[in-house]
């Protein structure tokens, strides 16, 4: 069993930094899926494309750390992320790292039981 197609969470992009939607399972599931999805094109993403984000990227000392967690029971699942700028992601082509843009990403969640 799964949840309905990709759940938005609340909030429309990341710069929500934390989200919470019911999966409407009849228990709890064994797995969540989070995924970005590309809202206005950026770092070789074009709308639309998903990608599962790395939970941390440290590219240099100079960076700060960033993270996105998910996280589910009986009922709910949600997701606490970083601010953007210290979420970062791999250039689709290009192999370098850059730092999201908030309001080009949204958070998508699936509920499998």
């Amino acid at each position: 069993n799964a949840s309905s197609d990709w759940l938005i969470t609340t909030g429309t992009t990341i710069a929500d930094n934390t989200g919470t939607v019911v999966h409407g399972l009849e228990e709890q599931p064994h797995i969540v899926i989070g995924v970005l999805e590309c809202t206005i094109a950026e770092h070789g993403y074009i709308l639309g494309n998903r990608v599962i984000p790395h939970m941390q990227i440290n590219i240099d000392a100079t960076k700060s750390d960033g993270g996105l967690t998910f996280w589910w029971d009986n009922t709910n699942m949600g997701y606490g992320i970083t601010a953007a700028a210290n979420l970062h992601i791999v250039h689709k082509t290009a192999g370098t790292v850059h730092a999201l843009t908030e309001a080009n990403w949204k958070v998508m969640m699936r509920a499998f039981a």
